[in-house]
């Protein structure tokens, strides 16, 4: 008898993680995907936690910045998927470039070939509106963290998707601003991993 097993996506690429790295069976992880669709998961133990309603793991959904004005497909308002998605950034970038005339962004936005691996390269360089962006989404994935240490006390968190790969500016402002967290003894013991795997394309 086949046991067929219907999951959304990001579920799938979190659990997936367990095979590429074992020792993640042993602790408590969260993940955070960032990509087309935006979600995660929790593992307890190798276990995937799915709760009463199947709604575990739906960090994508979190409200981060309660008065952003646009509205989510959920009905909410401020979801971290509405902010920190890579469509969201190439917008931000978009209306960023009125006051960076300067930028190196510019011209990929002129040429209709603006993409996320674009924006974090030029982060990385020293470009201002692109740190400007990568400050940005710092700030959303810190806050979105500082929820999910609070609900689950993870012991690590796996960045996946376009996230994985933003580049040494990105993880720096993250780490950084996660260390500024309350609760320092939290902060100190846990882990952000980024991970290698592309799911998604």
């Amino acid at each position: 008898e086949t046991q067929v097993i219907v999951e959304n996506v990001c579920r799938f690429a979190g659990y997936a993680e367990l095979l590429f790295k074992p020792k993640l069976a042993q602790e408590l992880v969260v993940t955070i995907t960032a990509e087309r669709t935006t979600g995660g998961c929790v593992l307890d133990h190798g276990v995937l936690v799915l709760g009463n309603n199947g709604f575990v793991g739906e960090v994508g959904h979190m409200v981060v910045e309660p008065h952003f004005p646009g509205k989510c497909i959920c009905g909410g308002h401020g979801c971290f998927e509405m902010l920190v998605s890579p469509k969201a950034l190439c917008e931000e970038a978009r209306v960023g470039v009125a006051l960076h005339p300067e930028s190196a962004l510019c011209a990929a936005i002129r040429a209709d070939d603006l993409t996320c691996a674009k924006i974090f390269a030029s982060a990385d360089a020293g470009d201002a509106l692109a740190r400007h962006l990568m400050s940005r989404a710092a700030r959303y994935f810190s806050m979105l963290i500082q929820n999910i240490i609070l609900l689950c006390d993870p012991s690590s968190i796996v960045i996946q998707g376009v996230y994985a790969n933003a580049g040494t500016y990105f993880a720096e402002r993250l780490r950084r601003m996660v260390v500024e967290l309350p609760f320092f003894e939290i902060k100190q013991s846990l882990r952000i991993l980024y991970s290698p795997i592309d799911y998604f394309n």
